[in-house]
């Protein structure tokens, strides 16, 4: 009966006999766009980032960050508004800016300084 029961217990599946550790929440990062900038932190921790993104500018901005497979992107937000963007980042280097391109007025704001790289870090 001893080994039967051994036995039963070499057939169970490894993350049976322990819980699942418990995903790390979101870190919220603030994020101020203005003309002609972005007001972020220079590095952050690999994993899930919650940016919450405000326009602090007179124009419309959008956030978006790429790099290392992640193309994300906020809506356009107009002056005043904020919006959230949650993406799992993993350590290397991301391209963040503000993709809004205004023709008309001969204004790319990505050109104009609101573009910088981010560095993600391992944890």
């Amino acid at each position: 009966m001893i080994v039967t029961a051994a036995l039963a217990a070499c057939d169970r599946p490894t993350d049976a006999r322990r819980p699942a550790s418990p995903a790390r929440p979101p870190l919220r990062v603030e994020v101020r766009m203005r003309e002609w900038a972005l007001d972020l932190h220079d590095s952050l921790p690999a994993g899930p980032i919650t940016f919450v993104v405000r326009d602090a500018g007179h124009d419309d901005h959008a956030f978006r960050i790429h790099g290392n497979g992640v193309d994300a992107a906020t809506r356009v937000l107009e002056p005043g508004l904020a919006a959230t963007l949650t993406v799992t980042l993993a350590a290397g280097t991301y391209v963040v800016e503000c993709p809004v391109d205004e023709p008309e007025e001969n204004e790319n704001h990505a050109a104009m300084g609101m573009r910088r790289s981010l560095t993600v870090r391992a944890p």
